[in-house]
């Protein structure tokens, strides 16, 4: 969709501006994706370390 703006003369896309913009979107998305990927191997290295931890508390016969 093509459209000519009066005021400033020239042919404005109005296309790949939102194409622009839904790139920009699925880019932080993705990023978002990452980072909760991250916050899960975090949070499962977390568990990891209090189970090693709850293991060598245990008392050894």
């Amino acid at each position: 969709m093509i459209h000519i703006d009066k005021n400033e003369g020239y042919v404005v896309d109005q296309d790949s501006g939102c194409r622009i913009q839904d790139a920009r979107c699925k880019m932080q998305d993705a990023g978002c994706k990452i980072q909760d990927a991250r916050c899960r191997i975090q949070d499962a290295g977390c568990k990891m370390q209090d189970a090693s931890r709850s293991a060598a508390e245990m008392p050894l016969r």
